[in-house]
């Protein structure tokens, strides 16, 4: 419900700039013509019919020109290579959740969701006025099968007209039907039966639906359809129609009176005639169609008809420049102007993240953040601060939340939810609310909302900065320099472990492909954590200084068991973390396994140091070789969810669950929970591993 309630969210805020505002700049500018053609009552009908005409057409095609604009910058746009750098600040705050906050976080009551909402009733009630034009053309096209037709040349004794409109087709109907004409490339002129034996009105009818099809109306009309089927709730455009009809039958009227002998009396005559007449399937037609609201005016202008010597040339040349003169206003314009990024703009923009505060649900975690300055080797107490280029990612820890990466480009599983407005930048996901605060000073000088992906599984203690360059962004390897996903209940809420493309200071990190993070069997400690421990000694400083806490020591077990590059991730000072990255350099393991093959595998060990009269207690104290239990809940489109126990019924929080002989795999939650997505149909394995427990392999038939 929550993802649902975000896309409207998402979708009510892009309209704003796709739908809303092109439209409020149109109908600005369809108000000001249209009030300047309300007062030039003596300009030639065909002109005011082209202009009208012009001003509804300019709607669609400026959304999409302005829609096109938009999308270019972004296509064609290079994004520089910046040199990634990475902070560790001090650390924060864990924010437990609670049952209210483990509860999903709607946040429905927002501007954005009620545009959404508004939209997609619109855009429904567009999709019913589109389905009853095509019931339109349905009914043309069954009414045309049931007509016989026969040539112009049959009916009308003019010899030109059987030169010029050789395509055109007559068909005699016994409905009381106004004379009206269908099809563009093979038009059809529909003429009442009554009128068949009357030579005078027949030619009447058949030079006014001939000026139709020469002028081709039936397209603009086609083209006028459609714009009020997807507008239909707009009233300009409903207006725009009604004057539309009104210029187009006068300017028609004339055409035939100024061409032909016809007398003005004998022209209004057979008006007057056609008036009680039904219109038939008119949204698709153009016809002599007759309405007692207008009757009056186009009789009156009759008399005016040889001052119209209208030049059809002239008036298109003006329809394509009231076109262009109306786009161009919605296609140059900006939602945002001076207060927010267009996409273009975004990605060059630079964003300010120093002294920050971060908020998880509501909380407030009291940790500042400071960039390193510009120069390496200046003083961090003076030296301006560094920002970042949207047009590369940021990353940033949220401690026991996971991993988030935002940025001004789109990227590989990224939604565009993340808001920023002047120093706060927010977005909800995974049930967890997220803000930051800058105190002094904007994150960006502009509104904007930026691209977002969190990585609930793998974990920080601290509240780290880093940057990662576009190009390892936009390829999706950038996944690959994020920290390893958590392993069982080895605690792996280290700094951050930039490796690969990241240019971090004194990164001794193998390459992405030397060491494996999950195999189908863990490497183990020989001798268990009795052995790490009889190792580490209580650092006297230490304990005269009262620190206790966990250090965390992360490192490779190589082919033969050996420990290879240990490093402290997660460490407490005086003197604790070089203890125990000793104790782990004397570890030995019994190698990981992958299809039977020793590997080097990723691996962690924690060590809790507690002042208890000098005695260090190993982070695990739960018993070995104990069962796992492992319960599929739901198995459904490559969709696998689970609960991890004990075989007691205890739920294991931070079991690892993996697919084997694939790189897919994830933690328990606190209650024990998993869920696997995009799992491969077939016949697949699924390993779950927990210190102090048999490993526990699962067969099982993906969907």
């Amino acid at each position: 419900m929550s993802e649902l309630i975000q896309f409207i969210k998402n979708f009510g805020a892009d309209s704003l700039n796709v739908i809303w505002f092109p439209l409020l700049i149109w109908s600005v500018c369809c108000i000001a013509s249209f009030l300047v053609l309300k007062y030039r009552q003596s300009l030639n009908p065909l002109y005011h019919y082209h202009l009208r005409t012009a001003a509804l057409l300019s709607l669609p095609i400026g959304i999409a020109v302005s829609y096109v604009l938009n999308l270019l910058p972004a296509l064609f746009a290079s994004p520089e290579l910046d040199t990634a750098f990475f902070v560790v600040q001090n650390p924060i705050k864990v924010v437990p959740l609670t049952p209210d906050m483990s509860q999903p976080i709607i946040q429905w009551n927002e501007p954005s969701f009620y545009i959404g909402v508004f939209t997609f009733s619109l855009l429904l009630g567009s999709a019913i006025m589109l389905f009853r034009l095509l019931f339109n053309y349905i009914q043309l096209r069954l009414l045309y099968q049931k007509l016989d037709t026969v040539s112009l040349a049959e009916v009308s004794s003019k010899a030109e007209y059987s030169k010029q409109l050789t395509r055109v087709r007559i068909a005699f109907n016994n409905h009381p039907l106004v004379p009206f004409t269908f099809g563009w490339k093979n038009p059809i002129i529909v003429l009442p039966s009554q009128i068949k034996h009357d030579d005078q009105k027949l030619n009447m009818a058949l030079e006014h639906e001939l000026v139709h099809i020469k002028r081709k109306d039936f397209l603009l009309q086609l083209l006028l359809s459609l714009i009020e089927s997807l507008f239909w709730f707009h009233p300009l455009i409903k207006l725009g129609n009604k004057e539309i009809d009104t210029y187009r039958e006068i300017s028609c009227d004339q055409e035939v009176l100024s061409k032909n002998n016809f007398s003005t009396k004998s022209y209004a005559s057979l008006l007057y005639e056609l008036l009680p007449l039904q219109t038939g399937p008119s949204a698709l037609s153009v016809s002599m169609a007759v309405k007692k609201s207008t009757l009056r005016k186009r009789i009156k202008t009759m008399k005016y008809h040889k001052m119209y010597r209208s030049s059809f040339k002239q008036s298109i040349i003006l329809l394509l420049l009231m076109t262009l003169g109306i786009t161009l206003p919605i296609a140059c314009s900006d939602l945002r102007g001076p207060s927010g990024f267009g996409e273009s703009e975004l990605v060059h923009a630079k964003a300010d993240f120093n002294n920050v505060t971060l908020e998880i649900n509501e909380q407030k975690v009291e940790s500042y953040g400071r960039f390193f300055p510009q120069e390496k080797g200046a003083d961090s107490s003076t030296a301006p601060l560094k920002q970042i280029s949207l047009n590369q990612g940021l990353i940033f820890g949220a401690d026991a939340h996971g991993i988030i990466v935002l940025s001004g480009l789109e990227f590989e599983g990224a939604k565009r939810i993340a808001q920023v407005q002047k120093n706060t930048l927010r977005f909800h996901e995974k049930n967890l609310s997220f803000k930051l605060i800058k105190e002094n000073g904007n994150i960006l000088d502009e509104e904007a909302t930026l691209w977002v992906r969190y990585f609930p599984t793998r974990y920080t203690s601290s509240f780290n900065f880093g940057t990662i360059p576009s190009s390892t962004l936009t390829s999706g390897k950038y996944i690959n320099t994020l920290p390893p996903e958590y392993l069982g209940d080895l605690d792996l809420s280290g700094d951050l472990d930039f490796s690969g493309d990241l240019d971090t200071e004194n990164n001794t990190s193998e390459t992405e492909d030397d060491f494996f993070v999950v195999v189908e069997q863990m490497p183990e400690l020989i001798g268990g954590m009795k052995e790490l421990q009889s190792h580490v000694q209580y650092p006297d400083m230490a304990r005269r200084a009262g620190i206790e806490g966990r250090v965390t020591i992360q490192f490779i077990v190589n082919e033969t068991g050996d420990v290879e590059n240990p490093r402290v991730v997660r460490g407490i000072g005086g003197g604790c973390d070089e203890e125990a990255l000793y104790a782990v350099k004397q570890a030995k393991f019994k190698p990981g396994k992958q299809r039977g093959r020793p590997v080097r595998v990723q691996y962690a060990l924690s060590v809790n140091f507690r002042i208890q009269n000098a005695k260090v207690y190993s982070s695990t104290t739960t018993p070995k070789n104990k069962k796992l239990s492992l319960s599929i809940i739901e198995n459904k489109e490559g969709t696998i969810t689970g609960k991890v126990t004990d075989m007691e019924g205890n739920h294991l929080k931070a079991a690892h669950v993996a697919i084997v002989e694939t790189n897919q795999g994830t933690a328990t939650d606190t209650d024990g929970y998993f869920t696997l997505e995009n799992v491969t149909a077939g016949p697949q394995t699924i390993l779950v591993s927990y210190i102090g427990f048999d490993q526990l392999k699962v067969p099982i038939d993906i969907d």
